[in-house]
């Protein structure tokens, strides 16, 4: 067993401030980026989840912030993809589901989600998708099964769908259910 990168939030008061992409400016979803919360610990991946105006401050309000996550792969037509289907604000009144698809057979992909499986912690971080402001903010002990996802990923990179990621999301979610199959469980 290797030893996971400790990014345990350690000063009390941090300060941060992110930019989304133009293309990101006012999408909804999740996505991992890598920033510097905590001086202390310096660059880290943080899972960053993007909601409208009128959705993100609402998390803030939320004690605890509950957050699981449902990882997988997907076989499309078009080649295999990650699939993670987080539990926001889990066992709230404004529970959601978001998915995140992985192109495994993007280099750039795979780095982010194995560095993000070798934290100890995981940092999310809700972001008015209009203006980047960050409105709710948590750090989690990593139990979010990333790495077995990060293996599973390995195993099949062969059957990535790296040219065809975008029908391969689309027909992910048209046929795949994920949030009805995670729902849907006891």
């Amino acid at each position: 067993m290797t030893s996971r990168r400790d990014n345990q939030l350690r000063s009390a008061a941090i300060r941060f401030a992110l930019r989304l992409p133009d293309e990101d400016l006012g999408s909804v979803g999740c996505r991992f980026v890598r920033i510097v919360v905590d001086p202390e610990v310096g660059e880290e991946v943080c899972l960053a989840f993007l909601d409208t105006p009128a959705d993100a401050p609402r998390y803030n309000d939320v004690e605890p912030l509950g957050l699981t996550a449902n990882t997988g792969l997907v076989r499309t037509p078009h080649g295999m993809i990650g699939a993670i289907v987080w539990q926001i604000a889990a066992n709230s009144p404004i529970e959601c589901f978001v998915e995140q698809f992985l192109n495994f057979g993007s280099p750039g992909t795979l780095r982010l989600l194995k560095e993000a499986a070798d934290q100890t912690h995981l940092k999310f971080i809700v972001l008015d998708s209009r203006t980047s402001d960050v409105t709710a903010f948590a750090d989690y002990e990593n139990r979010f099964t990333l790495d077995a996802l990060v293996q599973a990923m390995d195993e099949h990179a062969s059957e990535a769908a790296a040219a065809t990621f975008d029908e391969a999301v689309h027909y992910a979610k048209l046929h795949a259910n994920l949030i009805g199959k995670i729902r849907s469980q006891p």
